[in-house]
């Protein structure tokens, strides 16, 4: 597996192929009201609990309901190199697969062949 990911500040790209089965189930765990997992291959890093309850308020307070994760979320989210991490905004969807303006933020930090991430906020950008 290639582990080169574009470390550019002045480009948005789409999500790399390799994250997103990750960040899939990150964002769907959410939806179903469940603190993240930690993943076999790629790792969280620590996470705030605080933030992760904040998130879960955000969801229940959103008027739209939220669904798992759809295929057409990548159409839109993003990534970033931030000097240090990658900045990742993920489009989340509604229960009928469209993409809505909620995102959930994650940080994602190298760690040897892999990488950790830090899931951040769910918000409305």
């Amino acid at each position: 597996m290639d582990n080169f990911v574009i470390k550019d500040e002045n480009l948005e790209l789409p999500v790399p192929l390799m994250w997103r089965e990750s960040l899939e189930s990150l964002a769907n765990s959410f939806v179903l009201n469940k603190f993240p997992l930690v993943d076999a291959q790629f790792k969280l890093a620590k996470y705030d609990t605080e933030i992760i309850t904040l998130n879960f308020d955000n969801i229940s307070d959103y008027p739209e309901k939220l669904g798992l994760l759809s295929e057409r979320s990548w159409d839109t989210s993003i990534f970033q190199w931030m000097d240090g991490y990658w900045e990742v905004l993920i489009d989340l969807s509604n229960e009928k697969g469209e993409t809505t303006d909620l995102v959930l933020h994650v940080k994602v930090y190298e760690n040897g062949m892999n990488y950790k991430f830090e899931p951040g906020l769910i918000y409305v950008p």
